[in-house]
């Protein structure tokens, strides 16, 4: 392998992170973090049908997902070569029991990796900035994540930054059982629990509420 050709282990999103830090709004800024990590899963399932050398094409969102795609593309194909595994995987019709379960193994390793990548960059590039941000600010920014992430939008926000506490957690696991203990908070006051401006449906319990939304959080980071 030449030099040209050896993988390079890197992450690196700056325009990415630059176009985050000029949104108007922070709950824009949720949502398009959001939307970028939630589009990891998917990147990485179309990536392992083809070759090493194969090229997502960027998902829309709200602001440039280029940069972001490529940077995704770039470090499974570092992983993809350093694991051997740099052709396209089968079908899983063409697969017997032990070659879908390393696909599906490949699979979950590289979306953990790089959910972690991303993750670490948003915090080596924002962290400062977001670290200034007020409480209603953060609770905006978290807000933002947590539509993108889920569909759901509660009434209130934990003013700490999931970007900056949750670390290897899952984003939408953390955010809600913290919007679950404060909704709890809401309703012993004979407040709203959620926005109901999100539900077609009429606002009932907390228990019903967070039943009808579980299909919004399977599978999100």
């Amino acid at each position: 392998m030449s030099q040209a050709d050896k993988p390079v282990n890197q992450f690196r999103i700056p325009q990415t992170t630059a176009a985050l830090s000029n949104m108007n709004y922070l709950y824009d800024v949720g949502c398009a973090c959001g939307q970028l990590l939630r589009s990891i899963p998917s990147l990485v399932t179309s990536h392992l049908d083809e070759s090493a050398e194969f090229h997502n094409k960027p998902r829309p969102a709200l602001i440039s997902t280029a940069e972001f795609t490529s940077a995704v593309d770039a470090h499974i194909r570092f992983l993809r070569i350093r694991h051997g595994c740099s052709e396209r995987f089968p079908d899983d019709i063409g697969l017997d029991r032990k070659g879908r379960s390393r696909r599906r193994t490949y699979r979950k390793r590289y979306i953990s990796e790089l959910e972690a990548c991303f993750k670490n960059a948003l915090r080596e590039a924002l962290g400062p900035w977001m670290g200034e941000w007020t409480e209603v600010q953060t609770e905006n920014f978290n807000k933002g994540v947590d539509k993108s992430l889920t569909g759901m939008m509660w009434s209130r926000y934990p003013a700490t930054n999931v970007c900056l506490e949750a670390g290897k957690d899952c984003w939408a696991v953390w955010l809600r059982s913290r919007c679950e203990e404060l909704g709890i908070q809401e309703s012993k006051a004979g407040r709203k629990v959620f926005d109901e401006n999100m539900f077609p449906w009429k606002l009932e319990t907390l228990e019903d509420m967070t039943s009808k939304s579980d299909g919004y959080r399977s599978g999100v980071s």
